[in-house]
């Protein structure tokens, strides 16, 4: 199904003797990304139709026009065996009803009046061409099937002349013969049984995974949306927060373990499908480098992340299965190292076709290198089988040994490459590359994306949110409550379709698995009706289903799988809401004095805040010349303690001590530091 959505730039023909719609529909649809033919009448349409070797994915087909109008262009194009299968969308001044009935039965698929909004013709081209995708890929499929059904009706015959010629052939045998073939018919239906046994276990084992995950994520639903909500609370001491933190980590691993399990049984049944996207690398490099050199640091370990050469802004590829892979080789070096440290690296390379003399997609090579305890050359060929982990009781980790088996299956199905080198007590370096095709992408203002979400502009939305374990409605009310949503609940899709029409609000998030009337139920009862056939429905299931199933059934508009992301929860209400969020100004910066910027509140709010003295301030740089961040750490909560007005200050220097960022935490505090300090240490 991937294939379907990975085609060329899609070719449109717009065919209009008016210039200026001509002109309007060109850009409109070239901004838009689409491949765009204009024509300006039907005779030269019909030419270019001829001529082309490429013929277009969608027509846009004015009626009224001198020569053959576009009734006549229809006609002839459905009559042609060649050009019969390109959709058609008629757009005229001619509103009257006999009108679009002749369009649609000369073969158009639509139909646009003039003066037409843009937005509709936008959302009309994409959907024709996602339906006319699709056509062709159902066609595909029969095609292939009948081939199949064809070889199989082959082998059936081949199968069946096989069975006669032998059944003659033993009819002339002796009884020696005939025990023989009796014992190998018993042999026969044994293996039959052994195989009919084995389809049952992997049935069992499924429906038992299946369930496995939707009691288990149900829970951590609700652990995990609590947790957030909770960690959002500014009154939290430090402590406190990281109680938090641990907790949140803790469900968060329990959650990978599940996916891990879930993960290995969707390989073994070829179920994963890859789903790219653009992602901005840098960004994405640096989750993973802060994430991971704390937890290095926890173990006072090093970590040195080394760009070996400068790398694209951006890459099309699977960011969940990439992050995973390169999760789990970070997670192995920093798990069974004890001293020393993990060496990260990152390579990029320009492919070049020398015959075509033409720039390829970039290979990205990455490294993780550490100096734990090494694996003997006897148990390199055992590190990626299910459940394995090549060292001796004493030295197990965490886990249950399905990260390096899932992480060699991922990098096979991204077309990548792994290798390992590992020396027994010196330490391993593992090595994967991948080819991806670069993304031009943009990236939002780092304020916004820093910044807190505490509402929306305009007018008030209404949520419903149907679940039927009210636990699971209670986490998403108060998480959208405070963003200023009107949140309503019900328990089944039957009080479900009872509360939008009682309420008609203006989303509506539902669980697909449900007693009376589960999701899908309700969904296909409320796209019945046409007041409701725009209303953005939003599916979420602890179920093991991929978000792609929903593909098909074009009742949903989204899918999130639970425990719920809320990061990606708000994308989605943003995206179906068309939402403007207003942000929460967070102290980002302390005024350096001298420095020339606008006065805005945020500056205000920074000249009131108490600064810490000379002598403090000396002891926190010190602290970071020497990269002892915990003593900062320590240090600040120290401080805080002994001077809560200090606090506003403090939050900065935890938040910078935490990114590890040496450099902003001295440019912090280089204003406040004692005279003539900065001259007195050697060559800073």
């Amino acid at each position: 199904m991937n294939n379907l959505f990975e085609e060329n730039k899609p070719q449109i023909l717009v065919v209009d003797d008016t210039a200026a719609n001509l002109r309007l529909l060109t850009k409109l649809l070239t901004n838009s990304g689409y491949e765009v033919r204009p024509a300006p009448n039907g005779n030269l349409a019909l030419k270019t139709l001829e001529e082309s070797t490429i013929l277009p994915d969608l027509i846009l087909l004015d009626i009224m026009m001198p020569g053959i109008d576009g009734y006549e262009v229809c006609r002839r194009l459905k009559e042609s065996e060649r050009t019969r299968h390109i959709p058609v969308i008629f757009i005229s001044a001619l509103s009257d009803t006999t009108d679009k009935i002749k369009a649609f039965q000369l073969g158009g698929v639509d139909y646009l009046s003039k003066p037409f909004e843009p937005e509709e013709v936008l959302v009309r081209v994409k959907t024709h061409l996602t339906i006319s995708r699709m056509q062709r890929y159902v066609e595909s499929q029969n095609l292939h099937l009948q081939e199949k059904m064809a070889e199989r009706q082959h082998v059936a015959e081949e199968l069946k002349t096989t069975n006669d010629e032998l059944e003659l052939h033993v009819q002339r045998r002796t009884q020696e013969l005939e025990e023989a073939n009796n014992k190998l018919h018993q042999l026969v239906t044994a293996l039959e049984q052994a195989r009919h046994t084995a389809e049952l276990a992997h049935q069992t084992k499924t429906a038992f995974f299946a369930n496995v995950s939707h009691e288990l994520r149900t829970p951590l639903n609700i652990i995990l949306g609590s947790l957030h909500m909770l960690s959002g609370n500014r009154e939290l001491t430090a402590k406190q927060q990281t109680t938090l933190d641990t907790v949140q980590h803790s469900g968060e691993y329990l959650l990978t373990l599940i996916n891990d399990i879930l993960d290995i049984t969707h390989i073994e049944t070829n179920q994963i499908e890859l789903h790219p996207v653009e992602i901005h690398l840098n960004k994405f490099l640096q989750d993973l480098v802060t994430n991971f050199a704390q937890r290095a640091a926890q173990k006072r370990l090093a970590f040195t992340y080394e760009p070996l050469s400068p790398l694209p802004a951006g890459i099309n590829a699977d960011e969940k299965r990439l992050r995973q892979i390169l999760i789990n080789l970070l997670s192995n070096a920093v798990n069974f190292t004890e001293r020393g440290g993990i060496t990260f690296r990152v390579k990029s390379e320009r492919l070049y076709d020398r015959k075509t003399a033409s720039s390829m997609p970039t290979q990205l090579h990455f490294e993780v290198i550490d100096t734990g305890i090494g694996i003997a050359d006897s148990h390199l060929n055992r590190i990626f089988l299910p459940f394995e982990q090549v060292r001796d009781w004493k030295q197990k980790t965490a886990g249950l040994g399905l990260g390096l088996s899932i992480t060699k299956r991922l990098v096979e199905l991204m077309g990548g490459q792994l290798s390992v080198h590992s020396t027994l007590g010196k330490g391993s370096q593992f090595r994967c590359s991948f080819i991806f095709p670069e993304a031009f992408i943009w990236m939002s203002s780092p304020s916004t994306a820093l910044a807190t979400i505490i509402g929306y502009e305009g007018p008030r939305r209404k949520i419903l949110v149907i679940d039927d374990h009210p636990e699971n409605c209670y986490v998403l009310e108060s998480f959208l409550t405070p963003l200023e949503f009107e949140v309503i609940t019900a328990n089944d899709g039957a009080e479900g379709l009872e509360k939008v029409h009682q309420y008609l609000p203006d989303l509506v998030i539902t669980d697909l698995v449900m007693p009376v009337m589960d999701g899908f139920e309700f969904m296909r009862h409320l796209r019945r009706q046409p007041a409701f056939q725009h209303l953005p429905i939003l599916a979420e299931s602890a179920s093991i289903m991929e978000c792609s199933q929903f593909d098909d059934y074009m009742l949903c508009n989204a899918f999130l799988s639970k425990p719920v992301n809320h990061k990606k929860l708000l994308e989605l209400l943003q995206e179906h809401l068309q939402l403007t969020w207003r942000y929460q100004s967070l102290p980002t910066e302390v005024t350096v004095p001298g420095q020339k910027s606008m006065v805005t509140e945020e500056d205000e709010f920074w000249a009131s805040v108490k600064v810490p003295s000379p002598a403090q301030a000396a002891q926190l740089f010190e602290l970071a010349l020497l990269g002892d961040f915990f003593g900062i750490l320590d240090l600040v909560d120290h401080l805080e303690q002994e001077e809560i007005e200090l606090r506003p200050f403090l939050v900065k220097v935890r938040l910078l001590a935490k990114q590890f960022d040496e450099i902003r935490i001295h440019e912090l505090l280089r204003p406040y530091l004692p005279e003539g300090y900065l001259e007195s240490l050697p060559d800073l």
